[in-house]
């Protein structure tokens, strides 16, 4: 062999023993020059064949390799390396386990199982040890990691807001904005910590994405953090750029607005402008949210709603119990299948995917969605009677309100399963100091309603806390006030105008019957400042007084008390007619049977609810008045005269009702206006009053009533309304205002429908 054959051959052979003999540092470079050009599935195989080369880098670029790829096809090998990252936790720097914290977090949205839960745990109490170590934006990962996972333990909660409170002026608005995110998602409630990181956003907010000003509008929301500077700051970005907000960003902003109570009129509209392009792009959380929203809002938009609706139900099988539970709410508190569009199916469409997953909801979707059922009047028997079942088995975690809430709603729909009287009555005696007053007044009237007699309950309600503290309408007290003069005026003109036009019902006799529903005692002595309402009526001299203003004074002239709602019809009724009075309370039973014990007129007064009583009666067609005059301290109210109206409609198609209302909000008036014009094919006339002390509208007690088949009575309305409110004012210069229109037209006089 040549010299020059043999030097060749001598270096091949030193190349191929070099290449034997790689020093571990370099097999370790090579191996993690493979993996930063590998993929997720790449890099799950090298770690499947290589495992035991893997040292703490390579764990870590393997991670976030799986954490930018989509979802693996090797979970066993994904669950193995997911393992081998949680074994490496105690022993990372601060900045090694936030870059491990965004993998696990990453991969979480995307896999299920895997050892997810396990990276969660050993995340959670690495926390503590590392925080102190972690730089803003580090630390800022590492939470926001941490509310991807799990719930996280109060001492990670804390080591995070300890460090981050200590080096606040060094986060930048974006790092602000996803702390206060992360920190919202894991309802850490620090609000002077939340109050520093919302100033900090402020100082940033012209910088950020449209996707981060939705997470800080959702984030301080969630937190209940309402720095007005921030959200004015907001409002006006989404103003300016309203239309380039995507459908997510959109839902989190039009929420936010809506939980903190702060959406102005503009932007109110502006939202609304924006949902209805949007709409179709939302998915189910935020179709749930929005829906929400708008109902918290007010908003009874037809055509939005209609456009939430079809989108919900496209997607409806990917709602959850949550989304499911709040989309029903939403539609029923806004009474939005009433409105023109609205598609009165989506409520069994919830139904339906909720009936599958009943046994997946939990106490606040069982709450919510009951309450919806109740609220909407639609009475689904087989579903309901699961859903009652269900709240027995959730009995430990409700909590006061959404017992209160099941309790009215299974009242409502006549529901009753075998333990859910025992478990309402026990949970709700162990939190009854946990009620509000709305909430004891609900559960107190569903035990009455189903005849429910449990006198330890009983005893707890009027013992409770809230008990003292409940909104009251009680006759004695309202006795003489202006809302009192209204309805009392306007039964004195139902009363002579009905007896003066002489009709029989089909199949009845032309004698009139009047109800009152809630009668209470019958007459009163009156409280001071009532008493002078009565005594400006009584010395009043108009120049032109209406004929039955004049007959209502006289009435009251007549008794040596104050009278009542049944002492003034009696007074009015014909020998032949006939009253039947409803008191639902014992002692005022008993004091208005005594008060109208020598009535020379057949009255038959009856101790129960009646709108448990009154359909038992409505056996034939009567021609009657029944006057509707409930205090509204129930969360179902509306809903019971509802029910009442659609009874008498059915079965009493001549009965002429009258129904009071106080008028509290606008959109509240609204709703009931479109369920009482849907409950009737006859026209509707409605009858509102204001009258102030001063000059300011906006101390005006306003009070309104409607009234059902009514006899011609339009004319002598708007005689009558403005003497009164000129009489019972103060003075010349106070505000006092009335209108009276009709709901629906009437082909008999031709009036068209007031819109508002």
């Amino acid at each position: 062999m040549s010299g020059r054959r043999l030097a060749s051959h001598g270096r091949s052979n030193w190349r191929l023993l070099l290449g034997a003999k790689q020093s571990p540092v370099c097999l370790q470079l090579k191996l993690q020059k493979r993996l930063s050009a590998a993929d997720g599935d790449q890099a799950l195989e090298l770690f499947d064949k290589e495992s035991r080369r893997f040292d703490t880098v390579h764990v870590l670029t393997a991670m976030r390799a799986v954490a930018l790829s989509p979802p693996s096809r090797s979970p066993h090998t994904l669950g193995r390396l997911l393992n081998r990252a949680v074994s490496l936790m105690p022993e990372l720097a601060g900045n090694d386990l936030a870059a491990l914290a965004w993998s696990l977090a990453s991969i979480c949205t995307k896999e299920a199982g895997c050892g997810v839960e396990c990276g969660a745990r050993g995340l959670t109490a690495a926390v503590p040890r590392v925080a102190a170590t972690l730089a803003p934006s580090e630390l800022t990962v590492v939470a926001w990691a941490l509310a991807k996972l799990s719930e996280p333990s109060d001492e990670a909660i804390a080591a995070i807001v300890r460090q981050a409170r200590f080096r606040i002026g060094r986060f930048k608005c974006k790092d602000a904005v996803h702390l206060a995110w992360a920190l919202s998602k894991m309802q850490a409630r620090d609000m002077d910590f939340m109050q520093q990181l919302a100033g900090q956003t402020l100082d940033g907010i012209s910088v950020l994405s449209r996707q981060d000003t939705g997470n800080a509008a959702w984030a301080f929301a969630k937190a209940d953090v309402l720095c007005r500077p921030l959200m004015r700051s907001i409002r006006a970005k989404f103003l300016a750029e309203s239309t380039d907000f995507n459908a997510q960003e959109l839902a989190s902003i039009v929420w936010a607005f809506a939980w903190l109570d702060a959406a102005d009129e503009v932007l109110l509209q502006r939202f609304q402008s924006a949902l209805l392009c949007r709409a179709p792009e939302l998915n189910a959380g935020g179709l749930a949210r929005v829906s929400w929203a708008l109902a918290s809002m007010g908003v009874a938009e037809g055509r939005l709603f209609q456009r939430l609706g079809t989108s919900a139900q496209r997607c409806m099988e990917s709602f959850g119990g949550s989304e499911l539970s709040t989309l029903a709410w939403a539609f029923a508190k806004s009474d939005a299948l009433e409105l023109d569009g609205c598609d009165p199916s989506l409520l069994l469409a919830i139904a339906k995917q909720a009936e599958e997953r009943v046994a997946n909801l939990n106490a606040r979707d069982v709450d919510m969605i009951a309450w919806s059922l109740a609220k909407a009047n639609a009475p689904m028997p087989s579903f309901i009677a699961k859903l009652a079942t269900r709240a027995v088995c959730l009995a430990a975690d409700f909590d006061a309100q959404g017992l209160a809430n099941c309790a009215a709603a299974f009242a409502l729909l006549s529901t009753e399963v075998p333990g859910l009287r025992s478990m309402l009555s026990q949970r709700s005696r162990e939190q009854i100091s946990s009620f509000s007053a709305q909430a004891l007044c609900d559960l107190q009237w569903s035990f009455a309603f189903q005849s429910w007699a449990d006198a330890a309950l009983q005893e707890a309600i009027w013992t409770a806390p809230g008990w003292e503290e409940r909104p009251r309408y009680v006759h004695d007290v309202q006795a003489g006030a202006v809302a009192d003069c209204f309805k009392h005026l306007l039964l004195v003109a139902l009363l002579q105008r009905l007896q003066a036009t002489q009709g029989a019902c089909e199949h009845g006799d032309e004698s009139l019957l009047y109800v009152d529903t809630h009668a209470g005692a019958g007459m009163y002595q009156l409280q001071a400042a009532h008493a002078a309402n009565i005594e400006r009526l009584l010395t009043a001299t108009p120049a032109r007084m209406p004929a039955c203003m004049a007959s209502y004074l006289d009435c009251l002239r007549s008794f040596a008390g104050y009278p009542g709602s049944p002492a003034i019809a009696l007074h009015f009724l014909q020998p032949m007619s006939r009253a039947v009075l409803f008191e639902a309370v014992g002692e005022t039973y008993e004091t208005l049977c005594h008060n109208l014990q020598f009535v020379g007129k057949r009255v038959d007064i009856i101790c129960e609810d009646a709108y448990r009583g009154l359909p038992k009666m409505l056996m034939k067609p009567q021609r009657a008045l029944v006057f509707v005059d409930p205090p509204y301290d129930l969360c179902f109210a509306d809903n019971l005269n509802f029910k009442l109206v659609d009874q008498l409609q059915q079965h009493w198609p001549c009965s002429t009702v009258a129904i009071w209302y106080p008028i509290r909000d606008f959109a509240r008036c609204q709703r009931v206006y479109r369920r009482i014009a849907s409950l009737t094919l006859e026209p509707v006339l409605v009858c509102e009053f204001a009258l102030s002390h001063n000059e300011c509208q906006s101390d005006a007690v306003r009070t309104g009533m409607l009234l059902l088949r009514p006899p011609d009575l339009e004319t002598r309305l708007h005689e009558v309304l403005p003497v009164l409110a000129k009489t019972l004012a103060i003075s010349p210069k106070v505000f006092w205002d009335y209108s009276v229109f009709w709901l629906k037209p009437s082909d008999e006089n031709g009036c068209a429908l007031r819109y508002f």
